[in-house]
C-alpha cells in the first residue's frame, strides 16, 4: 500500500493496512479473519485466518488475491470447513438444515 510519506529502506520492504473480521457462530467467536491491502498500482490483499480454539494460522491459497471480496469467501469456506471436520454443535446445525431442505423440496 502506497502511503504519502513513508518509504521502505530494505528492499521488498511494504507497509499494508490491516483490517480484521471475525467469524461467529452460534455466539461463539470461531475465527478471526486478517485481511491486510498491500495495494499499490493494482489492488493486492493478502488474507489469512486464525481457528480461536485451536490457534490454527492459513491463508487463501495463493496466499493473495486482487479481489478482496472473493478472497474472503475462500477463507470463511475454508474455515468452515474446518468447523465442519471438527465442531460437533456445527454438525448438528448442517444436519437440522440439510433436513429442512429436504422437508421444504418434498
Amino acid at each position: 500500500m502506497a502511503v504519502k510519506g513513508i518509504e521502505t529502506k530494505i528492499f521488498g520492504g511494504s507497509i499494508a493496512k490491516k483490517e480484521e473480521f471475525i467469524y461467529w457462530h452460534a455466539n461463539h467467536r470461531k475465527a478471526a479473519i486478517e485481511v491486510f491491502d498491500f495495494s499499490d498500482e493494482k489492488p493486492c490483499f493478502g488474507i489469512q485466518a486464525t481457528m480461536v480454539e485451536t490457534g490454527e494460522k492459513f491463508a487463501i491459497e495463493n496466499g493473495f488475491t486482487e479481489d478482496k471480496l472473493e478472497g474472503l469467501n475462500e477463507i470463511v469456506s475454508m474455515i468452515e470447513q474446518k468447523l465442519l471436520e471438527s465442531d460437533e454443535q456445527v454438525k448438528e446445525n448442517l444436519a437440522l438444515f440439510e433436513s429442512r431442505n429436504r422437508e421444504k423440496q418434498s
